[in-house]
């Protein structure tokens, strides 16, 4: 039994936030860094299998690569919604199947925990392109997951707190989504205990598919986190970056290293 697997996904898209020899430098800083750690990747690249592959040669059995479509992702049914919500985002540099892919993150958790593949009893959601310079690598690269588990609750969901939340979000009561101007959640790193992925499954989708009820922009998977928090506040423990090392959007790998 393995304390954590480490869930993460590689999509190619047509129009990506970075080209993809950025993210193969990072993936690359991250498969050096988590070492034996069991990790799932899905993806739909030839070439990123390979690069796995040949990165994590000595790790083969805790590696697992599912090949995905697009088409085939829990969140392509959203897909006219996502193309809708292109039409009102103001940074007009992202794309719809990027929205699709954020609010995927939950999902490839939950396929992750039901395929049970290394017995562990936390499931670590972390966006793949998350070891971007010199800094954060050599922070983590002796310490990385060597946190004292015990100080992990079994019974919450743990997410970055990238902005304090102020007293007009925390008491807000209504049915409809709160519409956040600023940063509050931060969606890079998702801790789930095996016990509780299903529950967060729920939540997160029937919370998306409120934010369609509504008519309010989903593209972004923040909104929705910070949404769940607001309603949810004795099931999900936010965490800090405090006295944070390095960029603090990447702290969560921190938090679970020291």
């Amino acid at each position: 039994m393995y304390n954590y697997t480490i869930v993460t996904a590689y999509i190619e898209i047509p129009k990506k936030k970075f080209p993809s020899y950025i993210y193969y430098k990072w993936i690359n800083n991250y498969m050096l860094l988590i070492k034996d750690t069991p990790l799932i990747i899905y993806t739909n690249s030839q070439q990123i299998k390979e690069i796995i592959l040949n990165l994590r040669k000595d790790y083969l059995n805790t590696t697992k690569i599912i090949d995905v479509s697009i088409q085939d992702l829990y969140c392509y049914k959203y897909i006219d919604y996502f193309n809708k919500d292109f039409e009102r985002d103001l940074e007009r540099y992202h794309d719809p199947l990027l929205y699709l892919i954020w609010n995927n993150k939950t999902a490839f958790i939950y396929d992750a925990y039901k395929k049970n593949l290394f017995n562990s009893n936390f499931y670590l959601w972390t966006d793949i392109g998350m070891i971007r310079d010199e800094l954060t690598y050599n922070t983590l690269e002796n310490i990385f997951l060597s946190s004292d588990i015990d100080k992990i609750e079994k019974d919450k969901i743990y997410l970055l707190e990238v902005e304090k939340f102020n007293l007009n979000e925390l008491n807000y009561t209504l049915d409809e989504p709160y519409k956040f101007k600023e940063n509050r959640c931060g969606g890079g790193v998702i801790l789930c205990n095996k016990d509780n992925i299903e529950n967060w499954f729920n939540k997160y989708y029937e919370m998306l598919e409120k934010f369609i009820k509504y008519d309010i922009f989903a593209g972004k998977d923040q909104n929705i986190l910070n949404n769940l928090y607001i309603k949810n506040k004795n099931f999900i423990r936010l965490v800090e970056p405090i006295n944070t090392p390095f960029d603090k959007w990447f702290y969560m790998l921190y938090f679970i290293s020291i």
